[in-house]
């Protein structure tokens, strides 16, 4: 089963996700507390965060390890409220951290490219869960945010799962920029300075709950193949260190995530047969003019 993950940070070396739930959305409701049960076995604290716009009304409870799975109801508040909580958490967060974008550049509807693979998974309707998104951004709009969201969830296997949208192509056409790159030669580290805050967060949850990070560099072409990348080791200051790029299309993507899904081994002999390249410590160290121009050869 894959999830999406509304909202989560590192509090006091913990774990803590939050689960929005439109209480006026009735029919995503049983999705949402299932999804609370599930996600609070997983990291040591989740609140589940029950709103409604039209009382102006919202309910938080909490659960997770630290709790031992019992939930228990943490306040109710009026929306404006809850907002000043919820900033609160953000900027609490920020020791030792750079912060992301303004909240108010996320995009409302989402991405159409995760949607669509969401909608490609028919275990559940997750692309219908709005990730709380009409009570997160007006809460944190024009805020640096210190929160991090994660795009895919594999319960069974706790692998995390990102989609880096490569839009070099797109930037060029527009006349942004000169250079455009595939996406195999698309990669973190390029732009390790600028957005690496992110890669820390879902690289230390996925070691935090035993699993493992995978990286999609995708465009908007879905004829062109995509690069999926596991992160053996990442260091803070430096980058990833060590990884593995396997070249595929877009529907090998689909039937690796449904593979994967069943089974982890499967998974990987899936991959296994695909196109590849291997990067360790001794690729990623030489100076960054080599191993640009060597990323993405696959074999």
């Amino acid at each position: 089963m894959y999830l999406t993950i509304d909202c989560a940070q590192f509090e006091n070396q913990e774990l803590v996700f939050y689960e929005f739930c439109d209480i006026d959305n009735p029919e995503l409701r049983a999705y949402s507390i299932k999804k609370y049960n599930n996600l609070s076995n997983i990291a040591d604290i989740v609140y589940f965060v029950d709103y409604s716009k039209r009382y102006d009304s919202v309910t938080v409870c909490q659960n997770g390890k630290k709790f031992g799975g019992q939930s228990r109801k943490l306040f109710v508040r009026r929306i404006e409220d809850f907002n000043r909580w919820y900033l609160e958490k953000n900027l609490a967060n920020n020791v030792d951290q750079k912060p992301s974008k303004e909240f108010g550049e996320i995009l409302s509807c989402g991405d159409p490219y995760v949607t669509k693979i969401l909608t490609g998974l028919t275990q559940l309707d997750v692309y219908n869960d709005d990730n709380g998104r009409g009570l997160i951004i007006p809460a944190l709009k024009s805020q640096f945010t210190y929160f991090f969201d994660v795009d895919l969830l594999n319960l069974e296997n706790k692998d995390i799962i990102e989609f880096l949208k490569n839009d070099t192509k797109k930037k060029k056409e527009l006349g942004e920029q000169t250079w455009a790159l595939s996406n195999s030669k698309t990669h973190p580290n390029r732009y390790w300075r600028k957005n690496k805050q992110k890669f820390i967060n879902l690289y230390n949850t996925s070691r935090k709950i035993n699993g493992n990070l995978w990286l999609v560099n995708y465009s908007e072409n879905l004829g062109e193949k995509v690069t999926l990348i596991r992160v053996n080791s990442l260091n803070p200051t430096d980058g990833i260190t060590d990884d593995i790029s396997y070249l595929i299309s877009y529907e090998e993507l689909l039937q690796w995530l449904l593979i994967n899904d069943k089974s982890a081994t499967d998974g990987s002999l899936f991959l296994n047969e695909k196109p590849k390249q291997i990067r360790n410590n001794s690729f990623w160290s030489r100076p960054s003019d080599i191993w640009k121009r060597e990323l993405g050869q696959h074999n």
